[in-house]
């Protein structure tokens, strides 16, 4: 378990906590160097995550009931619009940030957002190295909202390789743990699901 305070968080019949913790508008300040850390994200790949997206609604959204009106930043989120449609149904706007598979114009919408959550389902796993990994939490964890981190953990090994799609650590979750520990304030893990506090 973390250092700091773990807190468990609910399952389906209950919405996740988080209310009141929305980012303020700093004018555009975060968002701008947000930005410039993204896109030094995306250089420093060697293995393109263009291809790893799916065209399915992300496990983290079944997983929880989030509360009608909420606001989801999905980063990494692909090139699909599933997750967002399955969510407006029930009443959540989801806004997906991709920097290999959106446009200039959906991005810079996405950004603009104040999120209440923020959704970072399947991303970590497909990059190989770890300094790009821990820009991208550093990234999260500027945001004042309820993160959610999910991981694919491949064969489970350990021993990363590329794949026909781009590339694939195979690490358990809880191999992931201790990074992302470095950014929040509180940790927990909860039906596969890291629920971060900065």
């Amino acid at each position: 378990m973390s250092r700091k305070t773990a807190r468990e968080f609910p399952h389906k019949a209950e919405s996740l906590p988080g209310e009141n913790r929305n980012r303020p508008d700093t004018g555009g300040e975060i968002e701008a160097n947000n930005n410039h850390l993204r896109r030094e994200n995306a250089m420093k790949q060697k293995y393109s995550s263009k291809d790893t997206s799916l065209n399915q609604v992300a496990a983290v959204y079944k997983r929880f009931r989030f509360p009608e009106g909420a606001k989801v930043l999905d980063y990494g989120g692909g090139k699909y619009n599933t997750a967002a449609e399955y969510m407006k149904a029930q009443g959540v706007t989801v806004k997906v940030y991709d920097p290999y598979n959106r446009t200039p114009e959906e991005n810079t919408e996405a950004l603009a957002m104040t999120p209440d959550y923020v959704v970072c389902s399947n991303v970590l796993n497909v990059i190989a190295e770890d300094e790009v990994i821990d820009g991208i939490l550093a990234t999260l964890a500027s945001y004042l909202a309820t993160v959610l981190i999910t991981v694919y953990e491949g064969n489970g090994t350990g021993t990363g390789a590329a794949t026909t799609k781009g590339y694939q650590r195979n690490q358990k979750a809880a191999a992931y743990w201790e990074a992302i520990d470095r950014h929040f304030s509180q940790v927990s893990k909860h039906n596969g699901v890291y629920i971060c506090h900065r």
